[in-house]
């Protein structure tokens, strides 16, 4: 019997009594309950099966996986120990071409760019600690040892002052450190022949006013013309004529 078929349970029982000696039907509710209990059953053998059938197809996908990661892993590590590998020789062997770069005319080119001993074996220690330069260690080991080299010296503070003179000392120490753009003014050079430079210097520039009289023609006369032009103006019709037949 498959999963979700179809019990074949008899509907109605009939018992037999003992006591009696007669035969009867189970009631509807009697038969209803033995068939759940029946199917209860079944159904939990059913659902066992089926969980054991899918938790061992989930430990062969889960072991699939795992072998898959472990492959990977390798390939991924023998492919980044190649690639190191084969930036530590690159830098080695750039370095004996600059080397060889340097002794100019005194080298014969006829073995190329780099020169004659420069092979994998003879080379093979000073890749082995070129390649321990590129480790990350090292690296942040370097790093940490510049940015130490490089940061400014912190000034001791006297405790025994009180808050306020220790802020206000600090605030002083800040106002004195040099900006860049004064910095770069005061290293500019200065040359003496602008110092002796001769400068021109220009007359002083006067204004003449005119007398009461004349502005006070000046405005009448502006007012004449004003009160003259809107009079002209009054004789015109109030339309532009662009057109000159127009006036015939």
């Amino acid at each position: 019997m498959g999963l979700g078929g179809e019990t074949k349970a008899k509907k109605r029982k009939v018992v037999y009594d003992e006591y009696t000696g007669g035969f009867y039907a189970e009631s509807k509710v009697e038969a209803l309950e033995r068939q759940c209990h029946f199917r209860a059953r079944l159904t939990d053998v059913i659902n066992k099966a089926e969980d054991a059938k899918y938790r061992y197809a989930c430990k062969r996908v889960d072991a699939e996986k795992h072998l898959f990661l472990l492959k990977k892993e390798k390939a991924t590590n023998r492919h980044n120990d190649a690639f190191l590998d084969y930036q530590a020789h690159k830098k080695v062997l750039e370095k004996l071409a600059k080397e060889r770069e340097e002794l100019g005319s005194k080298i014969d080119h006829l073995f190329g760019k780099y020169p004659p001993e420069s092979i994998r074996s003879n080379i093979e220690e000073k890749i082995v600690l070129e390649r321990k330069e590129m480790s990350p260690v090292v690296i942040r080991r370097r790093e940490a040892t510049r940015l130490l080299g490089n940061r400014n010296s912190l000034k001791e503070l006297d405790r025994t002052k009180s808050t306020d003179d220790i802020i206000a000392e600090l605030k002083q120490m800040r106002s004195r450190v040099n900006s860049p753009v004064k910095s770069l003014t005061k290293q500019s050079p200065v040359y003496e022949s602008a110092k002796h430079a001769p400068r021109l210097i220009l007359p002083a520039i006067t204004v003449k006013l005119n007398k009461l009289d004349d502005k006070k023609e000046i405005v009448h006369a502006k007012q004449m013309h004003r009160t003259k032009s809107s009079n002209d103006a009054s004789m015109f019709p109030p339309l532009f004529i662009t057109d000159p037949r127009s006036l015939k």
